[in-house]
């Protein structure tokens, strides 16, 4: 997986779950979207965001992957990235790599991810009855409505 962003709206998406959901995040990697899927330790929450490949810069992923890390974790090297203008987020072996794309000056940082053999996917066995379909642009503003008045 290889994912280039440039815009800040993805970094803050992590800064909306992280209150939520204290333990690890998993994320499926498809050649078509990116899925996030995380759920509170008391399995009370479900977090699910789907983002099309067209939201990001760059998007190659060649084989469905499932990525798991600690979100405390990936939180934090997500922040530290993002004041960057462009940023490239690759998988690699036991490991999620984050590096800045500038001119200037380069910044690399890893994140760790759990053996998927360990974690078990957050599954509620809740019949949701309702769903909400938003096109890219439409969540785009009304996420950065929400930043007007959420914490930074």
């Amino acid at each position: 997986m290889r994912l280039e962003v440039t815009d800040q709206i993805f970094f803050k998406l992590f800064d909306f779950i992280r209150p939520i959901i204290l333990d690890d995040v998993i994320i499926y990697a498809k050649p078509e979207y990116l899925w996030v899927s995380a759920m509170d330790s008391s399995h009370a929450i479900l977090a699910q965001l789907k983002i099309e490949k067209n939201f990001f810069d760059g998007y190659q992923v060649e084989k469905e992957e499932i990525l798991s890390a600690p979100v405390m974790e990936l939180e934090k090297v997500l922040k530290a990235f993002s004041k960057f203008k462009r940023v490239l987020v690759e998988s690699g072996e036991g490991v999620l790599n984050i590096s800045s794309i500038t001119e200037k000056k380069e910044k690399k940082m890893s994140t760790p991810l759990f053996d998927m053999e360990e974690v078990e996917p957050p599954s509620p066995s809740v019949a949701f009855t309702t769903l909400i379909q938003l096109d890219a642009e439409d969540f785009h503003s009304e996420i950065k409505d929400a930043l007007l008045v959420g914490k930074d």
